[in-house]
């Protein structure tokens, strides 16, 4: 009921107009709030439309704040040449106006691209200039900035190969996370940053061959009191593995598990991490069974980024088909102002066309069919004897929520009675189901299921009911699989059918 709740209060606090504020505040606060929910591209399109706002032209501290978020998420969105307008003009602007904080930020994300671009030593020394400029603000957070500024010198360090400055930088930050006292009023913020910068020194030292400094950083930091959620803590697991501590290294995988699966994360970056990291490790055990098992619970994790590639590579075959049809206008059309002696070139260029053509779409078809088979195939003989065993599971354990076990309830019964063959079934009859609210139930679906809305998770069921009609009947018509599949007319499933798999139902039939 405390996680319900605490849901419920973001997603009404998130969603309530912003009394008081200006236009260009609440405008600012949507952005941030797409951001926080990782909708960048939609955050991008908002930031941008306040740069001509007459609040940003006049108060140049707002108008550093929106060119630091822009550059902060172009970075995200791949505008990459917007960014260095951008940062041009925070640099600029910083610069005029004697602030060191934003200065100091665009310097850091100048070091940055200077040193993934290939000018590896110039990028260093911009990153070097940022941390030291930031030393010289007084911010309520300034110490907990620097720290943060450091973890970064300190990745590039070791990329370059620079491994005396990385471990300089490294014990930098040690001393700050002890004696600093400027970290915000957000509580333990100091204790996780000194875990952070003492697990960072433990592995830059055992990297560096210094095995007692290394194991000395690992004590202290088994002796810093933090009871947060410490999602950094995979810092210190990367030292274990160097020293070979697999068992230490698991516990603290299996503890990062818990700590995410609390939080209701159960299929995200995070969780896939984790995973994949303690899969390793048990493998590196001997643990080969369970190593199995985490490795296929990845791949189940990774199910909903594998059908979005598909998606982007199939948007890539269509962008590479068309400008191919362009090459080819083209040069017919320079062919026909040609004597009239290329007419014979011109058709039988044509009739080559065409016939490429054909067997391009027909390969095009069979190919997606295969993929789409694959996939049905996929999740029949893997991701449903899994969610079968995540179900029997569930039954017993208390790592799995209320919430999780009802919508592997609903998920099963909805599959076993196949109540998605009804073209009528709604929201109340699944409330019914499972005797819940229509809130929960939304709220259900969303968290766990890899669909967007309910309609969209029954008529993904229906989807693949339709794909086993059209394999095992052949000769049956769109309607009667349309009809057979919960759905009444050709034109809606037309539609669906092609948003689930990228090409129609007739090219499925035709490509069987």
């Amino acid at each position: 009921m405390n996680k319900i709740f605490a849901y419920v209060t973001a997603l009404v606090f998130l969603t309530l107009p912003c009394y008081g504020q200006t236009s260009f505040e609440q405008a600012i606060h949507q952005a941030d709030s797409l951001y926080n929910n990782m909708r960048f591209r939609e955050a991008y399109d908002i930031y941008v439309s306040q740069l001509d706002s007459r609040e940003v032209k006049q108060d140049a501290q707002k108008r550093m704040k929106l060119l630091n978020d822009l550059c902060d998420v172009c970075d995200l969105v791949g505008q990459m040449n917007n960014q260095m307008v951008y940062l041009h003009q925070l640099l600029d602007l910083s610069q005029q106006q004697g602030d060191k904080y934003y200065h100091s930020l665009a310097l850091m994300m100048t070091g940055k691209r200077l040193f993934y671009e290939g000018d590896q030593q110039k990028g260093l020394e911009y990153v070097e200039k940022a941390v030291d400029m930031m030393a010289e603000t007084d911010r309520p957070d300034t110490d907990h900035l620097i720290h943060s500024q450091l973890n970064v010198l300190i990745t590039l360090c070791n990329t370059a190969k620079e491994v005396q400055k990385a471990l300089a930088a490294c014990e930098r930050n040690v001393r700050l996370t002890n004696e600093g006292t400027r970290w915000s009023a957000t509580p333990q913020i100091q204790q996780h940053d000194k875990r952070v910068a003492l697990s960072k020194l433990a592995l830059t030292a055992i990297r560096m061959g210094l095995t007692a400094k290394a194991d000395s950083a690992y004590a202290q930091w088994q002796e810093v009191p933090y009871e947060g959620y410490d999602a950094k803590g995979y810092f210190i697991v990367d030292y274990l593995r160097e020293r070979g501590r697999y068992e230490e290294a698991s516990k603290i995988y299996e503890g990062l598990i818990s700590q995410i699966r609390s939080h209701g994360d159960t299929l995200g970056r995070m969780m896939q991490f984790a995973k994949w990291g303690l899969a390793e490790v048990r493998q590196k055990m001997g643990d080969s069974r369970r190593a199995a098992n985490l490795y296929v619970e990845v791949l189940e994790i990774s199910d909903t980024l594998l059908v979005r590639q598909a998606s982007s590579n199939a948007q890539e075959l269509a962008a590479l088909y068309e400008a191919q049809e362009k090459e080819r206008q083209i040069h017919k059309r320079e062919l026909w102002i040609n004597v009239l002696v290329a007419v014979s070139a011109i058709l039988l260029l044509v009739i080559g066309g065409m016939i490429f053509y054909s067997r391009k779409i027909h390969m095009k078809n069979r190919l997606m069919r295969q993929a789409v088979d694959e996939m049905v195939d996929y999740r029949e003989t893997v991701l449903l004897s899994s969610e079968s065993k995540t179900m029997s599971q569930s039954e017993g354990s208390h790592e799995y929520d209320a919430d999780h076990r009802l919508f592997l309830r609903l998920n099963r019964m909805i599959d076993e009675q196949q109540l998605y063959l009804n073209p009528n079934l709604n929201r109340d009859d699944l409330c019914a189901l499972i005797v819940v609210d229509k809130n929960r139930l939304s709220f259900i679906l969303k968290q766990y299921s890899s669909e967007v809305n309910l309609k969209a998770y029954i008529n993904r069921k229906r989807m693949l009911h339709a794909l086993q009609q059209m394999r095992r009947h052949p000769d049956w018509t769109i309607l009667a699989v349309a009809q057979s599949s919960g759905i009444t007319n050709t034109a809606t499933f037309n539609r669906i059918f092609r948003q689930n798999f990228g090409m129609s139902p007739t090219e499925y039939q035709k490509s069987i």
